[in-house]
This record gives C-alpha cells, structure tokens and sequence, in this order.
C-alpha cells in the first residue's frame, strides 16, 4: 500500500550514502499498532543496477528538505552511517554538506557483531505472525522492492548480507530502525490493550446520546 506519512505520526529518517554507487534515503514511522512503515524512498539510481548518479552530498541534502517541504512531512531526526562524517565532499565532510545537525543526522548503531544483529533483528520484524509483519513497505519505495528480495548473503559470512551487492536501500533501512528503540511485545500488548479500551469507551458514550435521527 501507498499512504500518506501522518503528521502526528512518530517518522524518521534512514540514509546510506553513496556516490559512485546509489544512495538511498527512506522514511519511516510507526503506526497505532507500532509497526514500521517505509513509506516514501529518494534513491540515486544511475540507470543500471549497482550503478549511482554521482550527485553531491549537497543535491542530496536540497532534494531531502524539498520532498519533505513539498509532502509536508514532520521529520525531526535522521539517521546515517558515521563514517559520513570523515569522508570529504569538496572541502567539508559529507556529515556536514548533507545538512548535519541542522538535519539532526545522528549515527546509526556501529559495534562487533552489529551488522549481524541487525538482520536478525529485521528478519524477526518481517516474520509473519497472525498474517502480517510488522514491516510495510509501501509502493513507491520500487528501488527497495527491486533490491531486497535479490540481496545474496556473504559468501563467507552467511549471517550477513553481501555488501558488495546493491545492500544500500537494505543498509539505510535496516540502520535506521536499529536506531530506534521500539516498543516492545510487552508494550504493544498494553498499548492494544489501552486501544480496545477507548473504542469500548467509545461506541459506550454514543450509546448514551439521545436519538434523534431514529438510528
């Protein structure tokens, strides 16, 4: 499904930055029911696979603030590799030219076993459990749906991906919904719990009202 982001809703940002190859951009947020929508993707695709558009860190950052600008999208922080932030782009660091703290860029978590963790933490969210996962990618994420399904496992590390394949979409994604702390299965109990209440609440103080259309 494709949907508008809710201004009301929690959203964030995930990027993976690339030059030569493709960056890729996505933002999420979390419905009532606390699942992770990808709901609109920015992806520097070349015109072949693997293949990026060669444009600055700065187009980037403008092309950012104007689809948010233009789909009104309340998007308070972002989330990025680290390493953005001693790589040069004409004089300053790419961290810097993509808009920094002025975009409240923050790094993704980066420790041993990281990478690892981090697919097994999305495999779990993909799992389907009662019908449905808790990862919606919507439509016009295409480069995302392209990529994803097709990333093979490290030849010599079958607990991660290949980074060497077309991993940024996976890789913007995966890092930012790591950053996030997300309710847990506890939580979400207690918040569906809280919801069934108020629609209770709800339908019983309609009930109360006098009719007066006869319904």
């Amino acid at each position: 499904p494709t949907q508008p982001i809710p201004r009301d809703a929690v959203c964030w940002r995930g990027l993976d930055w690339g030059f030569a190859e493709p960056y890729a951009n996505y933002w999420m947020f979390l419905d009532q029911e606390s699942d992770i929508h990808i709901a609109r993707e920015l992806y520097g695709y070349g015109g072949a696979a693997n293949v990026g558009t060669r444009e600055g860190a700065d187009v980037v950052r403008d092309k950012i603030l104007d689809i948010e600008r233009i789909h009104q999208i309340n998007c308070p922080e972002g989330y990025l590799d680290g390493s953005t932030k001693d790589q040069q782009n004409a004089g300053t660091t790419i961290y810097d030219a993509l808009g920094g703290l002025a975009m409240n860029w923050k790094p993704w978590p980066k420790y041993a076993g990281s990478r690892i963790s981090n697919k097994q933490m999305f495999h779990t969210l993909l799992k389907v459990v009662n019908g449905k996962s808790r990862i919606k990618i919507h439509d016009n994420c295409r480069h995302l749906i392209r990529t994803l399904p097709a990333l093979p496992t490290a030849k010599n590390n079958p607990e991660d991906v290949d980074t060497h394949a077309e991993d940024h979409g996976y890789d913007a994604v995966v890092g930012a919904i790591s950053a996030k702390k997300l309710p847990t299965k506890q939580e979400r109990f207690h918040s569906d719990l809280i919801m069934q209440m108020n629609r209770r609440e709800g339908i019983r103080q309609i009930s109360r009202l006098p009719s007066v259309g006869g319904w």
